[in-house]
């Protein structure tokens, strides 16, 4: 599933490079059952000039890493947006293997090492993994204009969560309903490997070698093939892996 084909990242490279360069900053979880939510409580949500009331639960769920090797799913509180805000609710989120791994193992330059991401905090945990999904608008905040009710956007620093909060301008709408949302859910991830590729200036005919195929290497592959490198090789250790290239 990680493997999108050539034809799916041609329908959503353009929210690559939107996602990208709206955000200045890696496989995958299971769908939210939307029609079987329990303990629902009503909350007044204001949108634009009017008010509307929309179900929501006032938990819902979350990966939450508590020690090193240890994963749990907790419950967690779900909050009203504020102005200019929207509440999401999950379809997908994508898990960024190398990256997730390394926290849950408080690795050094992690958001749970000692130092935390270039000793910007004190790191440890409880530690909320999770930076890219897709989910559909559940409420919206004063003022919000952009998005409405219902509408598919690509959330960034979301977590593994059931809900999750973020301002309108940060989120990527997904206008294309051929775009499957299992895989937009990796555009933030895909997004790493489009820009290096692009970085790199491919003219028609030059050759790549691509070395590792994890989630990024796969997507180095496909954006590489689809600038115009002939011939493209891969390297890893796996022998799925480069079965699967």
């Amino acid at each position: 599933q990680a493997c999108v084909q050539h034809r799916e990242i041609l329908k959503i490279i353009s929210i690559f490079t939107h996602v990208f360069n709206g955000h200045r900053m890696n496989g995958l979880a299971p769908p939210v059952d939307h029609a079987n939510m329990e303990g629902v409580s009503t909350i007044p949500v204001a949108t634009g000039q009017f008010e509307r009331k929309q179900n929501m639960r006032s938990t819902g769920q979350c990966v939450v890493f508590e020690a090193i090797g240890k994963a749990a799913l907790r419950p967690c509180e779900i909050s009203s947006p504020q102005a200019g805000e929207v509440l999401v609710a999950s379809d997908y989120t994508a898990i960024s293997a190398g990256t997730e791994r390394a926290n849950l193992m408080a690795l050094p330059n992690t958001g749970t090492g000692h130092g935390g991401y270039n000793w910007k905090s004190s790191g440890g945990f409880p530690f909320h993994p999770g930076y890219c999904g897709v989910g559909r608008i559940a409420a919206c905040g004063e003022g919000v204009e952009s998005l409405s009710i219902g509408d598919r956007v690509v959330g960034n620093w979301g977590g593994h969560r059931s809900h999750f909060v973020r301002k309108a301008s940060d989120l990527t709408r997904i206008d294309d309903d051929a775009i499957d949302s299992l895989n937009a859910s990796f555009a933030r991830i895909a997004v790493f490997s489009l820009l290096g590729v692009r970085k790199l200036r491919i003219e028609l005919g030059e050759s790549v070698l691509v070395a590792g195929q994890g989630l990024l290497g796969v997507f180095a592959l496909q954006v590489a093939a689809l600038s115009g490198a002939v011939p493209v090789f891969v390297s890893d250790f796996n022998p799925a892996r480069r079965e699967l290239a």
